[in-house]
C-alpha cells in the first residue's frame, strides 16, 4: 500500500530542514557497495511492503539563492535523476527507494519562483487554465437563473447583471489584491465567484420580491467572500470602491444604498425569524441579534458540562460571530482567522 507524506514549502524552506524531514521517515534497508565505482552506500525506504507518495504543496516557494537555484528544489531533482542524496555527517549515499513525487504549485508570481527545466522534466505536468470572460458568464448567470427561476420577474432579470458583476469584481480583486509574505493568503480563484452564488442560493422566494433586497443579500456575499479576506484599512476601502463601481454598472445602486442599513454593513443570518424558520435574511434589529446570542450564550453556560465562557457581546464581537456562523452554516465551509501576533 502506499502511504502519503504531506510536506509544504515556503520562502524560508532549506534543502537541509527537507531532507532532515524525509530521512526520518525512511527506514534502513541494506547496506552495500557500488559496483562501478567501488563507493559504499546505504539503503533506505518505506517499511517493506510499503511505497511513500510524498506530496509537497507549493512547489515553486522556496527563495533563490545566490546562483538562481531553489535547494529543497534541487534536494529532490538530485533523488529523481540518481536516486541517492548525501549523509551529511558520514558522507556516504544513502540511496532511497519505494518513493514517488507529486507536487503543485500556483504560477510565478507573489513570492513564487519560475521552476528550472531541469526539475520540471523529471515530472509529468498537468495545467488548467482559467475559463475565458465568455465561459464564466455563461457558467455563474446559469447557476443565477436557475436560483432565480421561481422568484418575481423583477428578480428573474438580475440573474446576469449579478453573474457579470461578481466576475468584474473578481478579476479586479485578482490584479488589485496580489499575495506577498504579510499578506500570504491573498489568493482568489473562481471558486469565490462560486461561493457568492452558494450565498445567494440561501435566499427563499416568500421573503425576497425585490431588486433591492436581492441585491443588498449579492453585495453582503461579496463582502463575505472578499472584503473579510483583507487583513488592512487601505485594502477594505479599496475593495469597497470596486463594490460601489460594480453597484452603478450593474443594478444603478451605491454602497450606501445597497450595504448599509442606519450607516452600518448590512448583516445576515438565519436564526432571527419570528416564526422560528431557518429564513436567511437582514439584520434589521441589531438589539434582537444581541439578545438572540446572549440567550444562546446563557443556554451554553447552563450545560454542566461545558467549560463556561464569560464573554461580553460588543458589536465587533457580534458581527464575528454572525461572519463565522455564516461560513460553518455552508457546506464545505472553512475559514481561518488571524489574529495580531
Amino acid at each position: 500500500g502506499s502511504e502519503p507524506i504531506m510536506m509544504s514549502f515556503s520562502a524560508q524552506t532549506g534543502a537541509n530542514a527537507t531532507q532532515d524531514i524525509l530521512d526520518g521517515k525512511f527506514e534502513k534497508r541494506r547496506q552495500g557497495t557500488d559496483k562501478d565505482t567501488g563507493l559504499a552506500y546505504t539503503m533506505w525506504g518505506p517499511m517493506l511492503g510499503k511505497q511513500f507518495c510524498i506530496f509537497i504543496d507549493d512547489f515553486n516557494m522556496p527563495k533563490r539563492e545566490t546562483y538562481g537555484a531553489q535547494p529543497p528544489i534541487e534536494l529532490i531533482r538530485q533523488w529523481m535523476d540518481y536516486s541517492f542524496w548525501y549523509d551529511r555527517e558520514k558522507i556516504v549515499q544513502n540511496h532511497i527507494e519505494g518513493l514517488q513525487v507529486v507536487s503543485c504549485m500556483g504560477k510565478p508570481g507573489g513570492g513564487r519562483q519560475p521552476i528550472s527545466n531541469r526539475i520540471a522534466s523529471n515530472f509529468h505536468m498537468l495545467t488548467y487554465t482559467q475559463p475565458d470572460l465568455t465561459n464564466m458568464m455563461t457558467i455563474y448567470s446559469t447557476i443565477a437563473n436557475i436560483k432565480f427561476a421561481t422568484f418575481e420577474e423583477d428578480i428573474k432579470t438580475m440573474a446576469e447583471p449579478l453573474a457579470r458583476g461578481t466576475i468584474a469584481i473578481f478579476l479586479q480583486v485578482q490584479k488589485s489584491f496580489l499575495p506577498t509574505p504579510a499578506k500570504s493568503h491573498y489568493v482568489f480563484n473562481m471558486r469565490d465567484c462560486s461561493k457568492v452564488f452558494q450565498g445567494l442560493y440561501l435566499a427563499n422566494k416568500h421573503y425576497y420580491d425585490s431588486r433591492e433586497q436581492m441585491t443588498k443579500l449579492w453585495a453582503h456575499e461579496v463582502l463575505r467572500v472578499f472584503q473579510d479576506r483583507l487583513n488592512t484599512e487601505q485594502d477594505r476601502e479599496d475593495f469597497q470602491k470596486i463594490l460601489d463601481e460594480q453597484l452603478g454598472i450593474q443594478v444603478d445602486l451605491t454602497y450606501e444604498e445597497a450595504c448599509t442599513t442606519d450607516g452600518k454593513d448590512a448583516l445576515f443570518v438565519d436564526f432571527l425569524n419570528d416564526l422560528g424558520e431557518e429564513i436567511y435574511q437582514e439584520v434589521t434589529d441589531f438589539p434582537k441579534l444581541r439578545a438572540r446570542l446572549n440567550e444562546a450564550l446563557a443556554e451554553y453556560n447552563s450545560k454542566p458540562k461545558n467549560p463556561k465562557m464569560d464573554l461580553v457581546l460588543f458589536v465587533d464581537a457580534i458581527i464575528h460571530v454572525t461572519k463565522i456562523y455564516r461560513i460553518l452554516n455552508l457546506p464545505r465551509g472553512h475559514c481561518m482567522l488571524i489574529g495580531v501576533g
